[in-house]
């Protein structure tokens, strides 16, 4: 193989190499947070793109989907019930503000949980054990608007909180129930006497 044909090989591999140096694919839901020089240069979405080599760099790859984040804290009632609380709230990044949620906030998981209980901590103290039960979509609504605003000033959207589960302790639960066949026994009690009383005047007028 003759000089000029190897020097062609040659310059045709670093060509193809500077090619595949250069050209980079974004998957879907996904997008590229592109730096020059260490500095911000760009944020791209799906598709192909260009950088230059040896003088851009990929510096994070984020995901735009959904994430849950699931919550279980102790805290306790306005009628000083100890009652575990479990929420699950769905967060994103915000396509507009990606590298607002890259450079701003190093732990989006922990610092939504973070606020989420802050905001759980401040909510169900305000309510009775039976308002906190009727009243759980109110309390998700309320928590979702308060950690949103919160999380929307680091480029994250919070999609929707709910509250799956509020349990008070087991000693609260063997009361409640207690409580609940003391009510239906004098229910029963009650309605054995109404019988018993129909049953004597019937037998009087007959």
């Amino acid at each position: 193989m003759t000089g000029p044909a190897v020097t062609a090989i040659i310059i045709l591999v670093l060509i193809v190499a500077l090619l595949m140096a250069a050209l980079y694919v974004v998957p879907q839901q996904q997008a590229f947070i592109v730096e020059r020089f260490g500095k911000l240069h760009k944020v791209q979405f799906a598709g192909i793109h260009f950088k230059i080599p040896l003088v851009d760099r990929i510096a994070m790859k984020t995901n735009m989907r959904v994430n849950q984040l699931n919550v279980k804290l102790e805290t306790k009632t306005l009628d000083n019930v100890f009652v575990t609380v479990v929420a699950s709230t769905q967060f994103r990044v915000n396509p507009e503000n990606v590298a607002t949620a890259y450079y701003e906030l190093r732990d989006p998981s922990g610092q939504l949980r973070s606020y989420m209980e802050d905001a759980l901590r401040s909510a169900i103290p305000a309510l009775t054990l039976d308002d906190a039960f009727a009243r759980k979509d109110d309390i998700a609504a309320d928590v979702q608007k308060t950690v949103g605003a919160e999380m929307v000033r680091y480029g994250f959207t919070v999609v929707k909180t709910l509250i799956t589960a509020i349990d008070p302790s087991n000693a609260v639960k063997a009361a409640m129930d207690s409580i609940n066949a003391a009510q239906r026994e004098k229910e029963a009690t009650r309605n054995r006497a109404d019988a018993q009383r129909i049953q004597i005047e019937t037998q009087a007028t007959a």
